[in-house]
C-alpha cells in the first residue's frame, strides 16, 4: 500500500504504529475485530499483518492492551482495497466520417491510470495520421486526419502496461468503429401526412435540397392487376413547399397536388437531381430506386 493514496491491491496487509512496550494491539476492519493480536515491542513499536479483507474502502482502527487496561480506539486509517484492473473505452467525436475529416477520439479509463500511451491503440487506417495525442489521469484523447479515406477505421486497445494507483495492470480490451460515409443522402422512409403531404426520412442531413430533386411517375392499371407505364412528370412539376421538420435535420416536408386516393393508379416518387451530405457525396439521379407513395390497389 502506498503511504501517500491509501491504495492497494495486496493480499496481506501490514499496518505499523506505537502503543505502550509489551501491549498486545488488536486491529478492527470496520468496527469489526480482525486477524490475531500482535504485540508492541520494548520500544513501543508493533507491525500487525491481516489477511481476507475484501475489495472496498475500509476503515482500520486499533486497540492496545496491557496489564488488564486497554486505550481508547485510534483514529481510523482509511484505505482502498483494489485487486480490478483498469479498463478502457473508446469514443470516437463521431459514429461517421467522410473524407476530408479532422477526428479527435476519446480514451476513458475506469479509473486514472499511468503509463497510457498511444503505443497502446491500434489503429486499423491506412490514409489516417495521428495529430497529437494528449491526457492524464482517466482521460486521454487523439487528434486524427483522416483526408483520403476510402473504408471503415477500426480502433483497438490490448491489454497494455498502463496501471491504476493499486498497482493493477490493464484488463482486455477496448474497440471501436468509425464507419466511412461514401454515398450520398438516401431517403429511406416516405409518409403521406394528409392534406397532400409527404414526409421524407433521409439516413442523413442532406445539403441543397428542393423540390426539383424529385419528380412523380405514375401507373395505370384497369383492374388492379396489370400496371401499365404512366406519365413521368418532370422535376419539381406537381411538388411544392419542400420544408423542414422542426429541429430535424433528416425529415421533411413537401407538399403535391395529386389526389393520391383517386383510383386506379400508383404514384412514385423518384430521384430527379443531385444533392450532397456534409462530406460532398452526392445521390445523382436515378441511383435510388423509386419510392412508393401511394396505391389504390390492395
Amino acid at each position: 500500500m502506498s503511504s501517500s493514496d491509501g491504495i492497494t491491491k495486496a493480499d496481506v496487509l501490514a499496518f505499523t504504529g506505537s502503543a505502550p512496550a509489551g501491549s498486545s494491539v488488536q486491529l478492527s476492519v470496520n468496527d469489526l475485530v480482525t486477524g490475531t493480536p500482535c504485540s508492541a515491542d520494548v520500544n513501543g513499536l508493533f507491525e500487525c499483518s491481516i489477511t481476507g479483507v475484501s475489495p472496498g474502502t475500509r476503515s482500520i482502527t486499533a486497540i492496545a492492551s496491557l496489564d488488564g487496561r486497554t486505550s481508547s480506539t485510534s483514529e481510523p486509517l482509511t484505505i482502498v482495497i483494489d485487486r480490478a484492473g483498469p479498463t478502457m473505452t473508446i469514443t470516437p467525436e463521431r459514429s461517421t466520417v467522410g473524407s476530408n475529416a479532422t477526428y479527435e477520439v476519446v480514451f476513458t479509463a475506469s479509473e486514472p491510470v499511468t503509463g497510457f500511451t498511444l503505443s497502446d491503440v491500434d489503429v486499423y487506417c491506412s490514409t489516417c495520421t495521428s495529430l497529437g495525442f494528449a491526457g492524464s489521469g482517466a482521460t486521454y484523447s487523439m487528434s486524427m486526419d483522416m483526408s483520403g479515406i476510402n473504408t471503415d477505421i477500426y480502433f483497438e486497445i490490448n491489454p497494455a502496461m498502463y496501471e491504476d494507483p493499486a498497482g493493477n495492470l490493464s484488463l482486455c480490451c477496448a474497440y471501436a468503429t468509425i464507419e466511412y460515409d461514401g454515398h450520398g443522402p438516401i431517403v429511406i422512409g416516405l409518409t403521406p401526412e394528409g392534406n397532400n403531404t409527404i414526409r421524407l426520412t433521409f439516413d442523413e442531413a442532406p445539403t441543397g435540397l428542393d423540390v426539383t430533386d424529385f419528380r412523380v411517375h405514375t401507373w395505370t392499371t384497369n383492374d388492379c392487376s396489370n400496371l401499365s407505364y404512366g406519365t413521368v412528370y418532370s422535376p419539381g412539376h406537381g411538388l411544392t413547399n419542400l420544408r423542414p421538420m422542426n429541429g430535424s435535420t433528416t425529415e421533411f416536408y413537401i407538399d403535391h397536388f395529386y389526389d393520391l386516393n383517386d383510383p386506379p393508379s400508383l404514384f412514385e416518387l423518384q430521384i430527379a437531381g443531385t444533392y450532397e451530405d456534409e462530406w460532398g457525396n452526392d445521390v445523382e439521379p436515378l441511383r435510388q430506386p423509386p419510392i412508393t407513395m401511394s396505391t389504390w390497389c390492395n
